[in-house]
């Protein structure tokens, strides 16, 4: 069997010689699909982060309805002890200092609840150097990678490992985080892999969903605080 792809300008034309048959994908209806179905929340943001458009996870895990949420800051959707997090990330956005970021957050879903999951968010720029608009793309944390042991179960941290967690939870680095706490870089280094060995999860992000779900972290409290009843 012979076949022949040849692109157009909106469509692919896949033809083949058995039946002679010819069928036409029209790209944007495959990115629509895409953009609907992927799992992951996308939303477009204008410069001063108010939501322009959103697909369907969005709407589904933050707003509930397809018109409540045009208008609105993004930022609001966001847990209040994420928020402040979120907001000195877009102000890099907006300098000019970044492109692009990752980061976790704990959002509000249209019923007042909370959950975790992974944000990117993408710039894109004017000629003239300023910010246009934003794609933020949410990954929300499955049920199944949300771990199900209850909070009274888990582990006690020492208070060393608690004032790190705490900082990486800000968003400190292994430097300050050094400085902070009297530690080499190797020692903080150490702990923070004593960390995620014990939450069992591969990353520093990773860390800090995992411990906002489990109740490790206060929800709501800025800067992030280790529940006092989990230290040791």
């Amino acid at each position: 069997m012979t076949q022949e792809v040849s692109f157009r300008t909106s469509e692919l034309t896949h033809s083949a010689n058995r039946g002679g048959s010819s069928r036409a994908v029209d790209y944007a209806q495959v990115g629509h699909a895409i953009l609907q179905y992927s799992g992951l929340c996308i939303a477009n943001l204008d410069p001063e982060l108010r939501l322009l458009e959103a697909n369907r996870e969005f709407i589904y895990h933050f707003s509930g309805a397809a018109t409540s949420y045009s208008g609105k800051s993004f930022l609001a959707f966001l847990n209040p002890g994420t928020q402040e997090r979120a907001r000195r990330h877009f102000g890099r956005l907006a300098s000019g200092h970044r492109s692009a970021f990752t980061d976790y957050l704990v959002g509000i879903d249209p019923e007042g609840g909370q959950f975790t999951g992974h944000l990117t968010a993408i710039a894109t720029h004017s000629d003239t150097g300023t910010m246009s608009g934003v794609t933020v793309i949410v990954r929300p944390d499955t049920v199944a990678a949300q771990p199900t042991r209850p909070v009274r179960e888990t582990r006690a941290l020492a208070p060393l490992d608690a004032r790190i967690l705490e900082g990486i939870a800000a968003g400190a680095s292994t430097i300050q985080l050094a400085a902070r706490l009297h530690l080499s870089r190797q020692g903080i280094e150490y702990r923070v892999s004593s960390l995620l060995r014990k939450h069992r999860v591969p990353n520093r992000a990773a860390l800090v969903s995992r411990a906002y779900s489990t109740g490790v972290l206060t929800i709501g409290a800025w800067p992030p605080v280790v529940r006092p009843e989990l230290i040791e």
